[in-house]
């Protein structure tokens, strides 16, 4: 009977044995907190971030993964997002793509072309710059940038849409930009007056005294490779951009008779390359440019000597340049006349006869000046006229006067 006491002991000894086996660790003689978890160690329960302190003694939430991340070895790893992207950030510091040199990318992600091609400033098509001009001003139309130009001028444009400066009340500026200059135009019609302008704002050229009696060039085709004749002169233009407005010939010689077809054309002068003779050399100056220099004006017939072309036929044309070469292309036909007619009482160092021939593949065109080193062979018989256009400016450079050419020996 004394025994039975003794059961309810036994029970209570028996659980607190297995509750001190489950524990991670018992507590020491001095009361230690116990262990919970691996010292240092980070888990992941769904998109937390569980870890432990140094002592295993506490387990502490350390973050939660937002949405673009998820929770991987006990950290949030970041979830790259290009979903619509072309470029830019994919949302982990890594890249959607590049747009390239030409591209830029937007806002929305999206690659935007800047249309800049040969642009050299002003805005481009997605909000920024096709490129910055310094001290020179940018030319928002076409947005290539310009260098003022105001040497010599006291008013009047300074080729950039800017001001040189204003003359004083009432006064206009004149074409050279002297504000003190008077245009006098008393008897002068079509030439240039003594400030830059044009009296009666048109300028002629007469290559030519009336007297177109001889001719020059070749009784049969130069060369079996031959395509055209080209008879050309070159006129140094008082001003830029003028437009032509009338042009005659004098065909003598059966090309009126024949009503041979040509074409009248234009190159800048530039377009030719030049050069001087040296003194063993029957030519005083030679020059060379490829038969694609040359701009067609017009297809035309022969008129009658000196009669004008019908203006209708001439078009409207502003000439490429201030200094040109411009004239008449026959191309080579059954007739065995390619000549270009000569006013012998012209130095004819303005006037060339170009064949066109190929050289290294290229349809080239290649004469020396009808002006020889010991005679004159004469000029090409050929009347111009130009007029001033919106665009026009005087011509600053030396263009604007014939180039200086050795006297014949």
């Amino acid at each position: 009977m004394r025994a039975r006491p003794l059961l309810p002991l036994l029970f209570f000894a028996a659980c607190s044995s297995s509750a001190t086996t489950d524990a991670p660790s018992s507590p020491d003689a001095g009361g230690a907190a116990p262990i919970v978890c691996s010292p240092g160690m980070q888990v992941c329960e769904d998109d937390e971030v569980w870890g432990c302190n140094t002592d295993g003694t506490e387990r502490m939430l350390l973050q939660i993964c937002d949405t673009l991340s998820t929770c991987e070895a006990g950290a949030c790893l970041c979830i790259p997002n290009c979903i619509a992207k072309s470029c830019g950030d994919d949302g982990c510091g890594g890249s959607c793509g590049s747009c390239g040199d030409t591209g830029a990318c937007m806002a929305d992600f999206s690659c935007c072309d800047k249309a800049c091609g040969d642009r050299q400033c002003g805005d481009d098509a997605c909000g920024g710059t096709c490129g910055s001009c310094g001290a020179d001003v940018c030319l928002t139309d076409t947005g290539m940038c310009c260098t003022p130009d105001c040497l010599g001028r006291t008013c009047g444009d300074d080729g950039c849409g800017g001001s040189c400066g204003e003359c004083d009340a009432g006064l206009a500026c004149p074409l050279n930009g002297q504000c003190e200059c008077e245009p006098s135009c008393e008897g002068v019609v079509c030439d240039v007056d003594s400030c830059g302008g044009l009296c009666g704002d048109c300028y002629a050229v007469v290559a030519d005294d009336g007297t177109t009696e001889t001719a020059y060039g070749y009784t049969e085709p130069p060369s079996d490779d031959a395509t055209a004749v080209a008879c050309m002169v070159r006129v140094h233009l008082p001003h830029t951009h003028m437009r032509l407005t009338s042009f005659a010939a004098g065909w003598m010689y059966g090309l009126w008779d024949l009503q041979l077809p040509f074409e009248l054309v234009v190159a800048p002068a530039d377009a030719f390359i030049c050069q001087q003779g040296d003194d063993d050399a029957w030519w005083l100056e030679a020059c060379e440019a490829p038969e694609s220099a040359l701009t067609t004006l017009a297809s035309l017939l022969p008129a009658p000597p000196y009669e004008l072309q019908p203006a209708e036929e001439l078009g409207e044309h502003v000439m490429p340049a201030s200094e040109i070469f411009i004239g008449a292309r026959f191309p080579i036909t059954e007739y065995p006349i390619y000549v270009c007619p000569m006013d012998s009482d012209g130095t004819g160092q303005d006037s060339f006869m170009f064949p066109v021939m190929a050289k290294d593949g290229v349809p080239t065109m290649s004469a020396a000046a009808l002006k020889a080193a010991e005679h004159d062979v004469g000029a090409i018989p050929f009347r111009f006229e130009f007029a001033l256009t919106d665009e026009s400016k005087p011509v600053t450079s030396e263009l604007g006067s014939p180039p200086e050419l050795p006297d014949a020996p």
